[in-house]
């Protein structure tokens, strides 16, 4: 019987929403977390696995950083050094110089490019120095199907593989299944939604996810819609203050709700499963994820050359399938969209339908797990 495989993985910090994926490696593997202990303004977790490694920073950006841990892998000699591909990490290509000396396998693990070149034809300098060190590296880890095939043809692959981006869906799932069991009207009446149609807007309230394009959606809407709609804000941010006094003013006050920043899960499964569709106009990333876990359909602009620029988690929208992408950057056609949409009962039944599959098929967590077997597989294709 082969042995289980040493692993340490670097990151800048330890996400709330990764516990998940790095807990079920430790399950597998003999794992490692190294951490730099940086702070980012993002709620950090810890466990018996992960390490604070330390770290100096320089440059102007917060995450441009120095990680420290070259002690540790000479102490605890890795098979394998799975290692967060920012090109803002100064240490990564030192790490990579050292683990080839002492031959050990080296992965990097990243975007497959920066998310503004995704839709351009010029590529940033940090993303060549990107694929530079996917070159170099015995093996690549990246987020999504639609990111692999956007690596140039120099970066063999056959040692890319895709770990597809994900929350926690089994726990979302669970939760759900617990709300059906009441029903969308009774969820509805217990989180005081009080209109016909109910949009959401969740997640952190930034000028890149442009919260306040829904009150232009809100007025563009026809007169008997707009009066059976609600839209829910629920989040903190810099946009927050501005909005509520927008909203203090409009003549449809009482149609805009402001939940503030909710970090239970049951609580927030609560509202997108009472709501009839997440709209984002802006940035899109594992918000995506979040209200697929619930059966909610999500909208936004399509990405393009001006933005906005999603994460990879995109291409689990697609459009009239589990959601709308708005091809336009219109406000009215959003709007238009939208009013088409929430009267449309068969059209709402099959984008559940597609959503569920989507849930089960391509952004389960054994999916994303699956991608680091792959290539822990690859590298050791004996023990495989």
């Amino acid at each position: 019987m082969s042995r289980t495989k040493k692993i340490i993985i670097f990151q800048r910090i330890f996400s709330h929403y990764r516990e998940v994926v790095f807990t079920r490696l430790a399950r597998k593997y003999d794992f490692n977390l190294f951490l730099s202990g940086i702070n980012l303004d993002i709620v950090q977790k810890s466990a018996d696995y992960s390490k604070v490694v330390g770290y100096f920073r320089y440059g102007k950006s917060p995450g441009n950083i120095f990680m420290f841990g070259f002690s540790d892998i000479l102490r605890i000699k890795p098979d394998i050094v799975i290692y967060e591909g920012a090109v803002g990490i100064l240490s990564l290509p030192f790490t990579i110089l050292f683990c080839k000396m002492l031959g050990i396998k080296f992965v990097v693990w990243a975007h497959a490019i920066n998310s503004k070149d995704r839709y351009s034809k010029n590529i940033s300098i940090k993303t060549h120095i990107k694929w530079i060190y996917m070159r170099v590296a015995d093996a690549v880890i990246v987020y999504s199907n639609s990111g692999k095939a956007l690596l140039p043809k120099y970066i063999n692959a056959q040692k890319v593989f895709v770990a597809s981006n994900t929350l926690n869906m089994d726990k979302l799932s669970e939760i759900k299944e617990q709300l059906e069991k009441s029903g969308k009207s009774e969820i509805k009446r217990k989180v005081g939604f009080q209109h016909r149609y109910n949009l959401i807007f969740i997640g952190r309230m930034l000028k890149e996810k442009k919260p306040s394009v829904l009150f232009d959606v809100f007025q563009n809407l026809p007169e008997n819609i707009r009066q059976q709609t609600a839209i829910h804000f629920v989040g903190e941010g810099e946009c927050k203050d501005s909005l509520v006094k927008k909203a203090e003013r409009d003549v449809y006050k009482t149609h805009f709700v402001f939940h503030g920043e909710i970090l239970d899960e049951y609580i927030t499964g609560e509202l997108l499963y009472a709501s009839d569709l997440m709209v984002m106009p802006g940035y899109l990333g594992l918000s995506i994820n979040h209200a697929f876990a619930f059966g909610c359909p999500v909208c936004s602009f399509a990405p393009g050359k001006s933005g906005p620029f999603h994460s990879p988690e995109v291409e689990y929208l697609k459009n009239d399938q589990t959601g709308i992408l708005v091809e336009e950057n219109s406000v009215k056609e959003m709007a238009k969209h939208i009013a088409n949409y929430l009267p449309d009962e068969p059209k709402q039944l099959r984008f559940k339908k597609n959503i569920a599959k989507c849930v089960r098929e391509e952004c389960s967590l054994d999916k994303m797990i699956s991608g680091f077997d792959s290539c822990v597989n690859f590298l050791f294709p004996e023990d495989s």
